[in-house]
């Protein structure tokens, strides 16, 4: 068995693996979303809605990525961006943050993308969902007041740390002085568009004012017309979602992030209304993914690898 063969065995196996593990995070929110001791109020049409906008939210990203690849003159076809974006995803049910960046980068590159596009592109989603999360996020009641001192200090720093390596990428002098410092044989470093790092970084905004809309329909198809404002539901998932990126030893921040979103929405809801809405949240974003994940994952059987192609 050649080399080809056995990374595409052992990427089966580990999307395997992510796939049991999304399953058994999938049944312990199921659970502990009955045992939640509250009132529902079911309204299917806002169920509905909320599934919608979570599925939108996601193409969203998804094209966000699309216009960074663009940026280094190599877009993919949506359905092939789609399909990685999705099965790499699942990396975030393994201890650690920086699988997700991983599985992209592997997969892009799997389809012909150049070695520096493919880790460059996913690791700038990541880092353009920080800066925009703490933007977003200003929007929560008592959002800086529910996270720890270290916490906000390690955000803080983080997002300094992104926005000066988002600047990095624009200029070709600093590429270059970079290029020097590396081996002879690693990838020639390229600056990205700004037109593209723009249209990115809006793509994420939009992405959290999606997962508010989401957060906003949930409430209300949950609690029989329980109103949360978009923006409030925004920034509320925006600082829970940072907070359970920080928790690296945390997979996908389970824990962490449903403790924040529930402490920032107790005083507007009541706490126990908070922790389920919290769990439903959770259990509503693992429904989509699993959703997508399976045309996706028939899509990669019945695909090919991509050849180059450059942007119009």
């Amino acid at each position: 068995m050649n080399r080809r063969s056995l990374l595409r065995v052992g990427l089966t196996l580990l999307a395997l693996l992510l796939l049991v593990l999304a399953g058994r995070t999938l049944w312990q929110q199921w659970h502990s979303l009955q045992a939640q001791p509250v009132t529902w109020g079911f309204v299917p049409a806002a169920l509905a809605l909320a599934a919608f906008a979570g599925a939108l939210t996601y193409g969203v990203l998804i094209d966000s990525w699309r216009r960074i690849l663009g940026g280094y003159d190599h877009p993919l076809p949506f359905p092939v961006a789609a399909r990685i974006w999705i099965l790499s995803n699942f990396g975030k049910y393994l201890p650690g943050s920086l699988w997700i960046v991983a599985g992209m980068a592997v997969m892009a590159k799997g389809e012909g993308v150049r070695a520096t596009a493919a880790v460059t592109s996913a690791a700038i989603m990541q880092a353009l969902a920080l800066v925009s999360g703490m933007v977003v996020g200003a929007f929560a009641p008592g959002a800086l007041a529910a996270l720890p001192a270290w916490g906000v200090w390690v955000a803080g720093g983080l997002a300094v740390v992104c926005v000066s390596g988002l600047a990095f990428l624009l200029s070709p002098r600093a590429l270059a002085f970079l290029q020097g410092l590396l081996p002879a044989a690693a990838p020639r470093l390229e600056p990205i568009r700004p037109s593209a790092l723009g249209v990115a970084l809006l793509g994420n905004l939009l992405a959290w004012l999606g997962y508010g809309c989401a957060i906003h329909f949930l409430a209300a198809g949950l609690f029989d017309g329980m109103d949360i404002p978009i923006a409030t539901a925004a920034g509320t998932f925006a600082v829970a979602y940072l907070a359970g990126l920080l928790a690296i030893p945390a997979p996908g921040g389970i824990g962490v992030r449903e403790t924040i979103f529930s402490v920032l929405l107790a005083p507007a809801i009541g706490i126990r209304a908070a922790v389920a809405l919290a769990v439903a949240s959770r259990l509503l974003m693992t429904l989509i993914e699993l959703a997508l994940a399976l045309p996706a994952a028939l899509q990669r059987r019945q695909g090919g690898p991509q050849a180059p192609t450059s942007s119009p």
